[in-house]
């Protein structure tokens, strides 16, 4: 009895973190799922690899992509972000400081009325024939 609530509890436990893993896509959310380490055929550790809604693999490392007409630079630093590069006239890449929260700080600067769009800037896995 003992062994199947602990294996309930951390069923439980697991579904409800993934369940809220997600990003925008414009406006609309994409769930993700975490992939296990040992699954994601990565040499790179930095490296977190997920899926989306439609088994499509996608990383993340620290990176995220702002598209702004406001100051990115305040925006930036209030989300414990560093300004990398300017890609185009609106469109910025940003760094955060701790990679484990790059989704939510994404998400966090979606929902930010400054921002017009932002989302991880992920790394796809490419199939070789």
């Amino acid at each position: 009895m003992r062994k199947y609530i602990i294996i309930f509890f951390i069923v439980a436990t697991t579904s409800a973190w993934s369940a809220g893993l997600y990003y925008y896509n414009g406006n609309a959310k994409v769930t993700l799922t975490p992939v296990s380490s040992d699954t994601s055929r990565s040499v790179n550790s930095s490296v977190t690899y997920y899926l989306d809604a439609n088994g499509k693999r996608l990383g993340v490392k620290d990176q995220i992509l702002v598209t702004t007409d406001a100051d990115i630079s305040t925006i930036a630093v209030e989300h414990n972000a560093i300004v990398v590069r300017k890609l185009a006239k609106n469109l910025y890449l940003l760094q955060v400081d701790d990679p484990s929260r790059v989704i939510d700080t994404a998400n966090t600067l979606h929902e930010d009325s400054r921002v017009q769009d932002a989302h991880p800037n992920f790394l796809r896995s490419v199939e070789l024939r």
